[in-house]
């Protein structure tokens, strides 16, 4: 029996279309439990109607709005079946999710969770990203070889829409719940399994991630220049990861040394991205910002250091501002114009369905 959880707030269509995408499982044991967040739109009718139809269906609204990670963590601790699985409102599975999901714990029973790919699209159906592309195989990977593969290099953690948990393993692994942490509280939550269990990912497609200006992390990310603020909500969130780390009684000495060492450049990569941004638009003070942030919550770096130079020498050098401000090659989608526009109009299609 499998739990997916959906925390929903003023998203009724989108609620529905998530809703919808469980509905249509290729496997049938699951329940669906909606956690509102105290909408006032129709998310409420919405879900009556639904229930009224299909008894999987239970649904929880809060007298008032407690917050994201509140909700998440009251969402939690009703878990009460041996698997569970995170879903956005805004995203959607494709049919065969919990059946391949499922044939990871076929094969590898001592897997605390097992991953599927998750193709990431913007509204317009194109193709955003695949961490699992980064990925040098897929199968089984031992307790922590997992979590130094996901570390690797940027952009490599699963998406928690594709991922089912084995509730036996992770009933004791507490997310991080607290303001600070929410913008990673679901990769802190990852390291934490994966430095102690081993994991089985799926390279096929089984769920649609939507990127959209709605979306917190999209909120955080898109306004950085609006914002230089975000920064250190960025910064205190992978702080919060980073001290969870060092604290993990589950990774030898060694091993956790790596792991920080991992992290640690995970977060550098993304700060010098922020900077780069701050520089080629001229916001020498964003990146000065950024910097500084940087040093006070990771301490030293030799390539954040060299960085914040780039950004106090840089007027009047665009040459070689411009070689140093190269971005990474865009990722190319490993589906064809076809296949991308089958996904985008199968979640196209859930919105109308009853």
């Amino acid at each position: 029996m499998i739990t997916t959880i959906i925390t929903t707030y003023q998203r009724p269509l989108l609620l529905k279309r998530a809703i919808n995408s469980v509905l249509k499982q290729s496997h049938g044991q699951f329940q669906i439990c909606v956690y509102d967040n105290a909408s006032t739109d129709e998310t409420e009718a919405l879900m009556l109607e639904f229930i009224k139809k299909d008894k999987r269906i239970k649904y929880h609204r809060h007298k008032k709005n407690i917050g994201m990670m509140a909700n998440y963590e009251f969402a939690l601790s009703k878990i009460n079946t041996p698997y569970f699985h995170l879903l956005s409102d805004d995203d959607y599975l494709f049919p065969d999710f919990y059946q391949t999901a499922l044939k990871g714990f076929q094969d590898f029973p001592d897997a605390a969770f097992s991953a599927c790919s998750v193709l990431q699209m913007n509204e317009r159906g194109e193709f955003c990203a695949d961490p699992f592309l980064f990925w040098k195989k897929d199968g089984y990977f031992a307790s922590q070889q997992g979590l130094f593969e996901m570390l690797e290099k940027r952009g490599k953690f699963p998406v928690p829409t594709g991922i089912l948990f084995q509730n036996e393993f992770v009933k004791n692994i507490k997310p991080l719940f607290n303001n600070d942490n929410q913008l990673h509280w679901d990769p802190d939550y990852l390291i934490q399994i994966a430095a102690s269990y081993p994991i089985v990912i799926s390279k096929k497609y089984c769920a649609a991630y939507l990127v959209h200006s709605n979306s917190f992390a999209y909120s955080i990310y898109a306004n950085l220049l609006q914002n230089i603020h975000n920064v250190e909500i960025y910064l205190k969130s992978t702080h919060a990861v980073m001290n969870r780390i060092k604290t993990n009684k589950s990774l030898t000495f060694f091993n956790k040394i790596k792991t920080k060492r991992l992290f640690k450049q995970y977060v550098v990569q993304d700060l010098v991205s922020f900077v780069k941004t701050y520089i080629s638009v001229s916001s020498y003070g964003g990146a000065h910002f950024s910097c500084k942030k940087f040093f006070k919550y990771f301490g030293f770096s030799f390539t954040v250091i060299f960085f914040h130079m780039l950004a106090a020498i840089s007027k009047g050098y665009s040459v070689i501002l411009n070689y140093f401000l190269r971005h990474e090659p865009q990722v190319l989608s490993p589906l064809d114009a076809t296949e991308l526009k089958k996904f985008h109009n199968y979640g196209q299609k859930l919105f109308n369905d009853h």
